[in-house]
């Protein structure tokens, strides 16, 4: 059989808890030259994990799922904040719980 080929992984996945972590994170990823893959909330429906082709430098794949809570929700002009790590499934939940729904 013949032998299967990976793309190119990620030579570390990090998961920051905070707005602060991230700053931290992508402040030293561009002092050290790393590249950072975001990911949200793990779903692979936009292929996040995947890396850029030939890499020339380490990638960090930063999952943002820690990251899944709504920040605020306007009601008068049907708008809301969520961050980036939130599922379709949680921002239902979480704007049912405050009283709305998406789509």
């Amino acid at each position: 059989a013949a032998a299967r080929v990976l793309p190119p992984l990620p030579d570390a996945v990090v998961s920051p808890c905070s707005e602060a972590e991230c700053l931290a994170l992508c402040r030293a990823a561009a002092k050290l030259g790393v590249g950072l893959v975001p990911l949200g909330g793990g779903t692979s429906v936009t292929l996040a994990t995947r890396t850029p082709g030939k890499l020339e430098r380490p990638v960090v794949s930063v999952s943002t799922r820690k990251l899944a809570g709504l920040l605020w929700v306007d009601r008068g002009n049907l708008l809301a904040s969520v961050q980036s790590g939130c599922t379709g499934r949680e921002l239902e939940r979480l704007l049912g719980e405050a009283g709305g729904e998406a789509g």
